[in-house]
């Protein structure tokens, strides 16, 4: 089954990128090893589409994004060999067991620590199989603690996709985040948020560890390794990431190196470091980020343990950023999309004031006062039920003309319902109606998408309609 599927379209051609664990049988553990498929077809004739390129690259796939209009560039990950390591046990001690795995290391091959690309013809028989990387192409960078495994950077031109551009890195992450000009790539520290004090209620357990960041510079097809450094804190995920004007502007969640509070970091490069220059702390006291939302000069960070809090951030001034304002009410969002008027529809879940999820909700805020942000109004939906968006934003489509947004929304248990909310904004008022479109599993592949005439496919696991506006 594919995972991480991606279709990119390029002119009259279209590149798709799909991950599984169809790659060969790793000789270690006699277990399949992950592989990324690039396929790419000429659409010239749409009626008679045609196969120009097919390869797999050794590796999970992390990040597959567009650039321009015929560049393609894939992070993928092959992690640590799975060699054959033992561990100490009752009849083996820890020197025997480290000497033991020293000797596994020096018997290894670069075959076991560098990925390769195999390519197949037209009817899918593989032509043959050779290095992604060499050594000459891996950057190893020098913090000590950084961790184990080797990414892959590679870039193609749909036009011309057997010609691949490749860097590697010896690192391990999921985390990557790319800007017209610039790739990083993070590493981060566990979630720190698990436990239960005495009334129930969740807290925070700060886990030791900073966050490791790398830049690279895109130019064209190639990507170069420029710049790594550090900060205080963990971050989530990508959307936590953005570049602007030369600068890393970064929202951080807590750990032992910072307290219980999130912040807001920025940094910029400095020969082969990437520098710490600004911050700001204190948002989101013993609570978790859930949103994070860049608009040029401003970040909007909304955080979560009974209330909703979301704070405006100047950013202004990358190395004196100030926050202007903030806004607490019940339930959190976890996505949010800024509309006309210096308004944000956000999608998340409603909660009591003690902090108990309720369900879905959409909320519409007023953000033309920085320093007084509030919510305007807001549809809750039913009880368990969870916004797509949430965990993967093409579940919402903003119709700009129409002043209307598409939400995807599922009810939270086993054989669930999947409905369109079709959200119409009317000033600070908020109206909504419900189209039933999906069940079971395949309610996250449920996809909105407007076209040039006005009208917006809806495609599901059954096929492609219109919708009904």
């Amino acid at each position: 089954e594919p995972d991480g599927a991606e279709l990119l379209l390029t002119d009259d051609r279209v590149v798709v990128v799909a991950g599984g664990g169809d790659g060969p049988v790793d000789p270690w553990s006699d277990r399949p090893r992950q592989v990324t498929r690039v396929t790419t077809y000429d659409l010239s004739d749409p009626a008679s589409p045609a196969l120009v390129d097919d390869r797999s690259l050794e590796g999970a796939l992390v990040r597959a994004v567009q650039h321009d209009d015929d560049t393609v560039r894939l992070v993928v990950t092959t992690g640590l060999p799975d060699l054959d390591f033992v561990e100490p046990r009752f009849w083996r001690t820890e020197d025997g067991a480290r000497d033991r795995n020293a000797d596994v290391v020096r018997r290894s091959s670069l075959d076991d620590w560098l990925p390769d690309v195999t390519t197949y013809d037209a009817d899918g028989d593989e032509i043959g199989t050779q290095p992604l990387l060499d050594c000459s192409q891996v950057v190893v960078p020098s913090d000590d603690d950084a961790a184990l495994g080797t990414m892959t950077v590679v870039g193609l031109d749909a036009d011309t996709p057997d010609d691949l551009d490749t860097l590697g890195i010896a690192t391990d992450t999921r985390l990557a985040y790319f800007s017209p000009d610039r790739m990083y790539l993070a590493t981060s520290p566990w979630s720190t948020w698990w436990g239960c004090c005495w009334d129930g209620v969740s807290e925070p357990v700060a886990d030791a560890g900073r966050s490791r960041l790398y830049s690279f510079a895109l130019d064209d097809t190639r990507a170069t390794y420029v710049a790594s450094g550090a900060v205080d804190g963990r971050i989530e995920d990508r959307w936590s990431m953005d570049e602007h004007d030369g600068v890393l502007r970064v929202a951080v969640g807590p750990t032992v190196e910072t307290g219980n509070f999130s912040s807001v970091v920025t940094l910029r490069e400095d020969g082969d470091d990437l520098e710490e220059v600004g911050r700001v702390d204190q948002l989101g006291v013993d609570e978790e980020i859930k949103a994070v939302r860049w608009l040029d000069d401003l970040a909007l960070v909304v955080t979560f343990r009974q209330v909703d809090p979301l704070y405006a951030v100047d950013l202004t001034d990358p190395d004196d950023p100030e926050l202007l304002g903030e806004l607490k009410i019940p339930g959190y969002s976890e996505y949010l999309h800024p509309i006309s008027g210096d308004r944000l529809v956000g999608l998340g879940q409603d909660a009591t004031p003690q902090g108990q999820l309720l369900g879905a909700q959409a909320a519409l805020f007023d953000v033309r006062d920085l320093t007084d942000p509030r919510q305007s109004d807001v549809v809750r939906y039913p009880s368990g039920s969870v916004t797509g968006a949430a965990t993967d934003p093409r579940q919402f489509t903003w119709l700009p003309d129409r002043q209307t947004a598409l939400a995807v929304v599922w009810d939270g248990w086993q054989g669930r319902t999947g409905w369109v909310s079709v959200l119409e904004v009317d000033g600070d008022r908020l109206s909504q109606r419900m189209v039933e479109v999906e069940y079971g599993a395949d309610v996250t592949d449920v996809r909105t998408v407007p076209l040039p005439d006005g009208r917006v496919a809806l495609a599901t696991s059954t096929g492609v309609s219109f919708l009904d506006l």
